[in-house]
């Protein structure tokens, strides 16, 4: 009698078959074992053709030459016994190279085997969204940390690498601080127009760049200011290198258009020699002062923090 109730309780094949066949999603019934397609619904069929006497994995991907390597059989039915919960995945298809998102169930056909069914829809329009917020995302934490105009560090990335640089370092390690500030950059402006300004601080940027080591953290501070961070370097050692930059900064003019645009710079030089504790905000002002001294001895010129200068 239970035995009785239980199969008038059982949808028939044709039954489930006119179910999967009334739904949009994407829906295909094989063998469990044999991997012999038993039913494809008609939203599949529209995409991928004709499945009589194929397997799922010849049927599905492209070029396949046995069972996919991702195979969820023995997921759903560990041991040849039905799971009660589904396997929900996602995979990016061979054949039409869309994503899809899929759950799988093992169950008993009608007809006594134990079959695999897979219902998929498409979501290759949420992945392309997710790709792109990806990709927004990753612009948008490098435009945080990056200037836009001079593709170097900003003041806010500078400041932090200092940070960790002065903290793990520790108190007796050298520390060298530059600010750099190009002269009379108004006067670029006046003359040449904002598109030649923003040009030539492009290129003062890529040139100091180019002159420093992969250890020292550059940035542009804020307008036609630069900051130099020089670890492990004493202000001595930090002098001939912001020499060698300001000389190289006048001696090689910027070309912008038909213009030949020479281009100084003012250097203000702080540093804590590994003889005492390291305040960021204090080498930052001592050589911020410095700098406006070279910039009232005459500009084109370094100077390196004196006490007497405050």
């Amino acid at each position: 009698m239970r035995e009785s109730a239980k199969n008038e309780d059982q949808l028939s094949e044709n039954e489930i078959r006119c179910i999967f066949q009334s739904l949009d999603a994407l829906i295909y019934v094989s063998d469990l074992d044999t991997h012999e397609l038993i039913f494809v619904n008609k939203a599949l069929q529209s995409k991928f053709g004709e499945h009589l006497g194929k397997k799922c994995w010849q049927y599905l991907q492209q070029d396949q030459v046995g069972p996919c390597n991702f195979c969820t059989n023995s997921l759903i039915a560990p041991g040849n016994k039905p799971s009660l919960d589904p396997v929900v995945w996602e995979f990016r298809n061979t054949r039409d190279n869309r994503w899809y998102q899929c759950r799988d169930i093992a169950t008993v056909w009608p007809d006594g085997r134990l079959v695999r069914i897979e219902i998929a829809i498409d979501i290759t329009a949420q992945k392309d969204l997710e790709e792109k917020l990806r990709v927004s995302k990753k612009a948008a934490q490098r435009l945080a940390l990056q200037d836009e105009l001079t593709h170097l560090p900003n003041r806010r990335s500078f400041l932090a690498e200092c940070d960790n640089v002065l903290t793990s370092s520790g108190d007796n390690a050298p520390f060298s601080l530059v600010m750099i500030d190009l002269d009379s950059f108004k006067a670029v402006n006046d003359t040449y127009g904002h598109p030649a300004g923003d040009h030539v601080l492009h290129a003062a940027a890529q040139r100091l760049k180019s002159l420093t080591r992969s250890s020292d953290i550059i940035c542009r501070f804020g307008g036609e200011e630069f900051a130099l961070a020089v670890p492990g370097a004493s202000t001595d050692e930090a002098l001939l290198l912001a020499d060698r930059l300001r000389k190289n900064l006048k001696s090689s003019p910027i070309n912008y258009k038909d213009f030949s645009i020479t281009v100084t710079a003012s250097f203000g030089i702080s540093g804590t020699n590994g003889q005492e504790a390291s305040s960021l905000s204090r080498l930052l002002r001592e050589a911020d002062i410095a700098m406006y001294q070279a910039k009232r001895n005459g500009r084109d010129r370094v100077e390196v923090y004196s006490s007497n200068e405050v």
